[in-house]
C-alpha cells in the first residue's frame, strides 16, 4: 500500500501485527503492532486504520497511522505479545498486551466508538522481567512468545521464551484476566501455542535454540486431562508460530523449509491427533526462506455475522424474513438457536440452524438473537434489529364487477400516501384506470416503505339489451295512433320514453321523433328512435272556396293534414299579405276581402315544410 510502511512496529516481534475487523464500519480494518526486543520495547502499542475503499477498493492506510496509545500510569513497554477476543455481542473486540516489567494484563475495548482510553487492568500471574540477572545483553527475552485464546474465548494463554507457560481465565464480556496457572512443561523453551477448535487441547512448539535439540517439536497439552503433556510430532530445524485454520486444522510454521506442519485432528488425544511435518507445501521466492511467524488474527471465535435479506434491517408485515448465521472461522458441529424477538408467534419464535426464516404478523420493532454454541462448549450471541412495517391496504372493491358492452368501467384503490407506487399486470403505471373489455386486471401496489400487494378485479362483459323500434313510418292525420314496441326483453327490464312514461308499449299519435331507452336488470342500457311522419300522406286543399252564408265550402279546409301543425300566410294577387295565423284552424273564409284569386303559404312548424298554391274565393 502506498501509505503502508509503518516505522514503529518491528518485523521481529512475535505477534507484531494485528488485523481486527472495525466494529463501526465494514470497510475499514484496524492494524495493531507492537514493538520488539531488539528495539528494547520502545514503541509499545499503536494502531493504524485501513480503509478498503482507498485506490478503487484495494485499500491503503488513512490519515490513523502508528497512533500511541497510552497505556495506565504512563507506562511505555509492553511484550511482543498481541491478541485480541471477540465479546459475545458478535460485534465488539478485546485487544490484549502484556505490560513488560510487570504481570499486568492491558484489555482494550474496540467498539464503534473507536478503541476505548482506559483498558480494563488485571494483575495476574507472573512478571515479565529481564530473565537473565545482571546482564542487559538478553534482558528482553521474555517478551517473546505467544499470546493465545481458546474459541471458546473462556480462556488464554501465554509463554515466555525462557520462562515457561501460563494459564488463564478470561471473561469476554468484562475483559477481565484471573486464576493464573503455571503449567510444568519439563525443560523445554516453548514459543507458539494454539488451542484446539474444541478449547480442550493446547499445542505448542519449542523454537531452535533450545540446549537439547532431542527437545524439539511439537507438544499437545490435553486440558481435558489433567494437563497431560504429550509430544505428538519432531522437525528439522524448529519450529515456530501455530495457526488455527477456518477448516479446524492447525498449521505450524517450519522454521527454514518450504512446508508448513499441519495437525489433521487437533481436537483428538496424543498422537491420534496426527501431526504431519511436511502438510501443505508453500510457495516461496528464489532465495527467501519461511521464518517463525504465521499470520496474527482475532484468538477464539474470529466473529458471529448474522445476514439479513431485508434491506437496511426492515420487512413487511406478512412477508418471510430470512436469516443466516456463519461462524468464522469455520467450526464444524456447531449449533446455532433462533429468537425472533416476536411473542405473539408462540412457538414459532424459535427456530434452529444455520439458514432459518420468520414471518412477522404484527409491525413494530423486533430483535432477532441467535446464539452459537460451538462443539467445545463455546457459546457466542448476535443480535439485529428488524423493523417490521405494516403493508398496504388495497381494496379494488367486489371482486367480481360486470361491464356492460359499449361502456366503460373505472376501477382503482382508494387515495394512497404519497410515494406509492403502482403496476397494473400489463405494466400501466397509473393509479385508476378505465376498461372495456372483459378480464382479470391485477394491480400490485408498493408502499413508500417497500411493501407489496396485490388485488385484482374480474371483469364480465354483459350484452345491452336489444331493442327496436322498427323503420320510421308514416301517420296520416286522422288515422290511428302507431303503437310502438321495443322488442321481447327479459323480465326486471325497465322502459322509459321520450315522454317520460315507463310502459312497455307507447301510442304515437301524431308525426314525431320517438324514443325508448330499454334497462335491463343488469343495468346494461341501449336506446332506439323512430320517426313518425306525415310528409308522404295524400292531401287536398281546395282550389275556391264560396264564403256565402250557406255553411258549404265557406272556408279553406286542408283535408289529410294536421292544420294547427302549419301557419298560414294569404297574399292577394299583388302579393300583400292579406292573412297570417301561427296555427292553422281551417277558420280562412276571406273575412273582409273581395271575391278574387288569392295565393297561400302554408309552412309546417316542426319541419319547415312548405306547401304554396291558390284559392279562388267565390260569394
Amino acid at each position: 500500500m502506498p501509505n503502508g510502511m509503518l516505522s514503529r512496529g518491528h518485523e521481529s516481534a512475535t505477534q507484531g501485527a494485528l488485523l481486527v475487523p472495525s466494529p463501526r464500519n465494514p470497510q475499514e480494518v484496524y492494524l495493531f503492532t507492537v514493538d520488539a526486543l531488539e528495539n528494547e520495547l520502545n514503541n509499545g502499542l499503536r494502531y493504524s486504520i485501513i480503509d478498503l475503499r482507498l485506490r478503487g477498493g484495494l485499500g491503503d492506510i488513512g490519515p490513523v497511522k502508528e497512533v500511541a496509545v497510552p497505556l495506565p500510569g504512563g507506562r511505555l513497554k509492553v511484550t511482543e505479545k498481541l491478541t485480541a477476543v471477540p465479546l459475545p455481542n458478535g460485534r465488539d473486540y478485546w485487544i490484549i498486551v502484556h505490560d513488560w516489567g510487570t504481570n499486568l494484563f492491558y484489555c482494550f475495548l474496540l467498539n464503534p466508538a473507536g478503541l476505548q482510553a482506559a483498558p480494563v487492568v488485571s494483575a495476574v500471574g507472573a512478571v515479565h522481567q529481564n530473565p537473565n540477572a545482571g546482564t542487559t545483553l538478553f534482558q528482553f527475552d521474555n517478551a517473546g512468545g505467544y499470546l493465545r485464546a481458546a474459541p471458546n474465548g473462556r480462556q488464554l494463554a501465554l509463554v515466555q521464551s525462557r520462562a515457561g507457560l501460563e494459564l488463564f481465565d478470561f471473561n469476554n464480556q468484562t475483559g477481565q484476566v484471573s486464576n493464573a496457572r503455571s503449567i510444568p512443561t519439563a525443560a523445554v523453551s516453548y514459543y507458539g501455542l494454539e488451542f484446539s477448535p474444541d478449547s480442550s487441547k493446547l499445542y505448542l512448539t519449542a523454537l531452535q535454540f533450545q540446549a537439547n535439540v532431542s527437545d524439539l517439536g511439537v507438544y499437545q497439552l490435553d486440558l481435558a486431562n489433567q494437563n497431560t503433556l504429550t509430544r505428538v510430532g519432531t522437525a528439522i530445524g524448529g519450529l515456530g508460530a501455530v495457526l488455527r485454520g477456518n477448516d479446524s486444522r492447525l498449521y505450524v510454521r517450519q522454521v527454514f523449509t518450504g512446508y508448513l506442519g499441519v495437525i489433521e485432528v487437533p481436537n483428538a488425544a496424543g498422537l491420534a491427533c496426527d501431526f504431519r511435518p511436511s502438510g501443505q507445501p508453500i510457495n516461496l521466492r528464489a532465495n527467501d526462506f519461511a521464518r517463525v511467524g504465521l499470520p496474527n488474527f482475532a484468538g477464539g471465535l474470529a466473529s458471529i455475522r448474522v445476514v439479513l435479506n431485508a434491506a437496511a434491517s426492515q420487512c413487511c408485515v406478512g412477508s418471510a424474513v430470512t436469516f443466516s448465521a456463519e461462524v468464522l472461522p469455520f467450526s464444524p458441529g456447531t449449533s446455532f438457536t433462533w429468537n425472533f424477538g416476536d411473542a405473539s408467534a408462540g412457538p414459532a419464535n424459535m427456530a434452529t440452524g444455520f439458514g432459518v426464516s420468520h414471518v412477522y404478523a404484527l409491525a413494530g420493532t423486533f430483535t432477532a438473537t441467535v446464539t452459537a454454541v460451538l462443539p467445545g462448549g463455546g457459546t457466542y450471541t448476535a443480535q439485529h434489529p428488524v423493523t417490521v412495517v405494516a403493508s398496504p391496504v388495497l381494496n379494488l372493491g367486489p371482486r367480481l364487477r360486470t361491464l356492460c358492452a359499449g361502456q366503460a368501467l373505472t376501477i382503482g384503490p382508494v387515495e394512497q400516501p404519497a410515494g406509492t407506487t403502482y403496476r397494473w399486470r400489463d405494466g400501466l403505471a397509473t393509479a385508476a384506470r378505465s376498461v372495456r373489455a372483459a378480464g382479470r386486471y391485477v394491480l400490485t401496489l408498493t408502499s413508500p416503505e417497500g411493501c407489496t400487494v396485490q388485488d385484482s378485479v374480474d371483469v364480465q362483459l354483459l350484452p345491452k339489451p336489444l331493442i327496436s323500434l322498427g323503420r320510421d313510418t308514416v301517420l296520416c292525420f286522422g288515422q290511428p295512433a302507431v303503437q310502438l314496441y321495443a322488442g321481447p326483453q327479459p323480465a326486471g327490464s325497465n322502459y322509459r320514453w321520450q315522454d317520460g312514461s315507463v310502459g312497455a308499449t307507447f301510442a304515437a299519435t301524431q308525426p314525431g321523433l320517438y324514443h325508448v331507452e330499454v334497462r335491463n336488470a343488469a343495468g346494461c342500457v341501449s336506446t332506439d328512435s323512430l320517426l313518425v311522419s306525415d310528409e308522404a300522406c295524400p292531401f287536398t286543399i281546395p282550389n275556391i272556396i264560396t264564403p256565402n252564408g250557406d255553411r258549404y265550402n265557406a272556408t279553406l279546409v286542408l283535408q289529410g293534414l294536421l292544420p294547427s301543425a302549419f301557419s298560414l300566410r294569404v297574399f292577394n294577387r299583388w302579393g300583400r299579405e292579406v292573412f297570417s295565423q301561427a296555427a292553422y284552424d281551417n277558420a280562412w273564409a276571406a273575412q273582409g276581402l273581395p271575391d278574387g284569386v288569392y295565393y297561400y303559404l302554408l309552412t309546417k312548424t316542426a319541419s319547415g315544410r312548405k306547401i304554396k298554391g291558390w284559392v279562388e274565393v267565390k260569394r
